[in-house]
């Protein structure tokens, strides 16, 4: 549905957007996902027509909206898009009722339908009864509403979202995204999303794009973006990763032998499969890796249990007590790094845990 090629945007010498190439099919919610600063709302503004790109070409269908090359730029009002921004940009001054109905006016609709669309996106949202008090008496939560509601009045054929539930509390940011993963089920648009947050992105998404610098890193479902990572950045963006330096003791046809730095007793063989091991640069021995895992495919022994292989020593340096779990500051080798474990795993300072390392769980990474 919506096709983008070769999209550039720089802000002087600093490319936001650099040369993005990407395909979004009709009715999915596609999310834009990475940190500040790695050119996903800039991207979203390009696509709405609030920046102008510097290079490459934007379709919407069969029809061109942005094409640098042939001096194409389609406005705003024109592409059938709706948005969402991240202060959610209301009229303080209107009710709920004339911020909903402000883009049917720009587009001349009659007042019958005017009352007829507004009503319906107030249903939509579940505001129907708030639809002559002003903006600025609303919740954090009604405001929100009241900006899905007028991005959806006119039927867009496309939805942006520039972090929309980032402004509310933690609470009410799980409500909404409840509440958003049931309107995406209900209406029939295509939804692009930026976020930051990893629990909106995976939750919500048909798809995650995950934005490193101006580039993407990796584009796939939810699971496959969280269970085969195609980049080292990718794995230690979207959740947790324990990650320690280790070094390749020997290579075979199976698996390969890694040694963590400092823990050389305890030797780990990761398998090496197209699965596992996601570069196309061949091991040597001796040469440096990082050593990844999910810590929820970490399983934790009290003791050292007999004959189990791919089992690494540690002493727990530190506990931080966090409700749902505790983050254990462990020494593993010559690194510290902290290992979130379920609140009913309590362990003490100094005291000594064993960890295995399941081999098709390993991930490695040259250095």
């Amino acid at each position: 549905m919506l096709k983008i090629e070769g999209l550039t945007k720089r802000y002087g010498s600093v490319a936001a957007v650099d040369g993005l190439d990407l395909e979004i099919l009709e009715g999915e919610f596609f999310t834009l996902l990475g940190p500040s600063g790695c050119g996903k709302t800039t991207t979203l503004r390009c696509l709405g027509g609030l920046e102008k790109a510097d290079g490459g070409e934007i379709f919407l269908r069969d029809r061109c909206l942005v094409s640098v090359p042939q001096h194409r730029f389609v406005p705003p009002e024109r592409r059938e898009m709706g948005m969402v921004f991240q202060s959610y940009a209301l009229w303080p001054h209107m009710s709920v009722f004339e911020n909903v109905a402000y883009p049917l006016k720009l587009r001349h609709a009659s007042r019958d339908e005017i009352r007829r669309r507004v009503a319906d996106a107030l249903r939509l949202v579940g505001l129907e009864a708030y639809s002559e008090r002003q903006a600025p008496l609303l919740s954090g939560g009604q405001q929100q509403r009241v900006a899905l509601a007028r991005a959806l009045v006119f039927s867009p054929q496309v939805l942006l979202l520039d972090e929309p539930l980032s402004n509310l509390d933690a609470l009410l940011r799980d409500e909404m995204r409840h509440e958003l993963k049931e309107l995406r089920d209900r209406v029939n648009v295509t939804m692009i999303y930026v976020t930051h947050d990893q629990v909106e992105a995976l939750s919500l998404s048909s798809r995650i794009a995950i934005m490193n610098q101006g580039k993407l890193d990796q584009v796939g479902t939810p699971q496959e973006v969280y269970s085969h990572p195609a980049t080292p950045f990718a794995q230690t963006f979207l959740g947790k990763t324990l990650s320690v330096p280790g070094r390749v003791a020997s290579s075979g046809s199976g698996s390969t032998k890694i040694i963590i730095e400092g823990a050389d007793d305890f030797p780990l063989h990761v398998s090496s499969s197209a699965e596992r091991l996601r570069t196309t640069t061949t091991f040597a021995v001796g040469d440096a890796v990082d050593v990844a895992i999910r810590p929820e495919q970490i399983r934790v022994w009290p003791e050292r249990p007999d004959g189990q292989p791919n089992i690494v020593a540690t002493r727990v340096r530190s506990a931080l007590f966090v409700g749902d779990r505790y983050e254990y500051v462990i020494e593993l080798g010559h690194s510290t790094p902290v290992l979130p474990l379920p609140s009913n795993q309590v362990y003490q300072a100094d005291e000594y845990l064993y960890l295995e390392f399941p081999e098709a769980a390993v991930t490695i990474w040259p250095k």
